[in-house]
């Protein structure tokens, strides 16, 4: 039978493998959690363009089609709110003033094509493309 001594330096190697392999598995981890993310964007894009083009079909026949409305600013007398709309193949977001003593005014208006504005919603806010599809699953 014999006897092995390890040496001090084999057992640093040893002991600096066993770290390296903790941080490659973290950062798998983190791979793995990003390519689910990626997944989940890709599916949501999918999806979203899809009921918009839906929408397009119908506001081409039937008229404007109304994606979603959200208050921008609040005061006592006035709201300032963006809408966004579909009419045939384009999303326009307008952002309009009213209330109190104020007449209705638009501040801003946008026109996307359907693939620029999913781009644009997808940079700016999930959770106003959740309201949309929200929006579209009830109506198409």
């Amino acid at each position: 039978m014999s006897t092995f001594f390890l040496s001090p330096s084999y057992v640093q190697i040893q002991s600096s493998k066993r770290q390296l392999t903790i941080h490659q598995r973290t950062n798998l981890q983190k791979n793995i959690l990003d390519e689910k993310r990626l997944v989940v964007e890709e599916w949501l894009i999918t999806m979203f363009m899809n009921k918009l083009r839906k929408a397009s079909i119908i506001a081409g026949r039937k008229g404007p089609y109304p994606l979603y409305r959200c208050i921008v600013e609040e005061s006592e007398d006035a709201v300032q709110e963006e809408v966004a709309t579909v009419i045939d193949k384009y999303v326009i977001v307008q952002v309009f003033t009213y209330g109190g003593f104020l007449p209705c005014t638009f501040q801003k208006q946008s026109v996307f094509t359907l693939d620029k504005f999913t781009r644009v919603m997808l940079k700016r806010n999930r959770n106003l493309i959740l309201q949309c599809l929200e929006n579209l699953e009830t109506d198409t």
